[in-house]
């Protein structure tokens, strides 16, 4: 708008256009979907059951989503979970989430592979890192300095994925070999982590809990673990594997343990 010597107002159409600031309806729909979401589940709850000091140990869920054409950013995700010896036993342990983190992947990863791999190196250094605080504050002889081998004395940490090719690279006792040179390196770091007192351990699809951290999905799993503050990760039937649907997997976590 601009006023006139004689006290008229000229307008212009083009610059008052301009000058409106855009409506961005996808948000108002994501906060109104964010919401419903909130109120629809807001009774859900964080159940942490008793742990031995002695007995604890950790475990770290790492996966990824590959970019599609809906979505071209690769996501990451990680939970990191305090349990004890029973869930490398295939046994129901405890499980009390102690760290999570959600992300885009900062590089362009050229297959799925790539992606989980990537995802994975970043779960076990955090792992890594949460057992060398442990292990300063509850084991008098951790030495920091050196902890390829102060891990010895902590209790056998795991490390889940339920990527079979990344699996099957990392456990293989040959040299692990891929189309891609830095998958190859990131296999290698994580093979070399989980040397350090660790188990690479392999689930289904329907049992990863950090799979709703990588995409927009239903987190019902995620929720119901949550809950229930406990966890196995191996079905003895292997019906899991052959038929992934997320209740039935649900239904078979929260069944009592034998």
């Amino acid at each position: 708008l601009e006023q006139m010597p004689d006290f008229t107002i000229r307008a212009s159409q083009s610059d008052y256009v301009r000058q409106i600031l855009p409506i961005n309806i996808g948000r108002t729909r994501r906060q109104q979907l964010e919401s419903s979401i909130t109120e629809e589940f807001e009774q859900v709850c964080i159940h942490y059951l008793p742990i031995p000091v002695q007995e604890l140990t950790f475990v770290s869920f790492g996966d990824a989503s590959f970019a599609s054409s809906k979505n071209l950013n690769s996501h990451q995700g990680v939970v990191l979970c305090a349990t004890d010896s029973r869930l490398g036993q295939n046994k129901e342990a405890p499980l009390s989430p102690v760290g999570w983190f959600s992300k885009k992947i900062p590089r362009v990863v050229r297959s799925t592979l790539s992606a989980e791999a990537y995802a994975m190196s970043k779960a076990v250094d955090l792992l890594g890192w949460l057992r060398a605080l442990w292990g300063v504050v509850h084991v008098p002889s951790f030495d920091w300095r050196q902890p390829e081998q102060s891990y010895k004395l902590l209790n056998t940490a795991l490390v889940v994925t339920d990527c079979k090719s990344l699996y099957d690279l990392v456990t293989r006792l040959a040299m692990p070999s891929c189309e891609e040179h830095r998958t190859t390196l990131e296999v290698l770091l994580i093979k070399q982590r989980c040397a350090e007192n660790s188990q690479f351990r392999w689930v289904p699809t329907t049992l990863q809990i950090a799979d709703s951290l990588t995409k927009n999905m239903d987190s019902s799993l995620l929720r119901a673990i949550l809950a229930q503050g406990r966890f196995r990760l191996f079905d003895n039937s292997e019906s899991l594997a052959r038929d992934a649907q997320r209740r039935k997997a649900i239904e078979w976590l929260t069944q009592p343990s034998d």
